[in-house]
């Protein structure tokens, strides 16, 4: 059984929080090895429309290719406790790439030692803010239709 917390109560997860900022620290400044540092050695990150990216190695090439020029703006944490002393942390926030923005959640499961087990990426948006934004030329290198 989880046990829901409210924002407040941040101070007894002081680590995850602070292991979450980072994430989004790292990401906004472009350092990827380090963000991926922070994954576990078999950590996954289920971004959206992609498969899941297991091990810090492909997570690292994964954010070169697809996650420069982000800007990620955290706004909202809640935490829940999992069993195995686990702790998912879901934040919510916006993206920010050059030609548009568009809000997200994240849902991070973050370890007893203090790494990220895992984190899925959700877009929250529309069927049409997503139809507009598939229709826009792609600006990441190496994304010209293979997947």
């Amino acid at each position: 059984m989880t046990h829901p917390l409210l924002v407040d109560d941040v101070s007894r997860f002081s680590v995850e929080k602070l292991v979450i900022e980072r994430y989004f620290s790292m990401l906004n400044q472009g350092q990827f090895q380090d963000t991926a540092a922070l994954f576990a050695a078999d950590g996954v990150l289920f971004p959206p429309f992609d498969e899941p990216v297991v091990g810090q190695a492909a997570i690292v090439a994964y954010l070169n290719q697809e996650a420069e020029g982000m800007h990620i703006t955290p706004k909202r944490f809640a935490f829940e406790v999992l069993p195995d002393r686990q702790i998912q942390v879901q934040v919510g926030g916006q993206v920010r790439l050059l030609v548009f923005e568009v809000s997200v959640s994240w849902v991070f499961v973050v370890n007893a030692q203090g790494k990220i087990e895992q984190v899925r990426v959700n877009l929250l948006a529309s069927l049409e803010e997503l139809l507009h934004l598939r229709s826009q030329p792609s600006t990441s290198p190496g994304r010209d239709g293979d997947s």
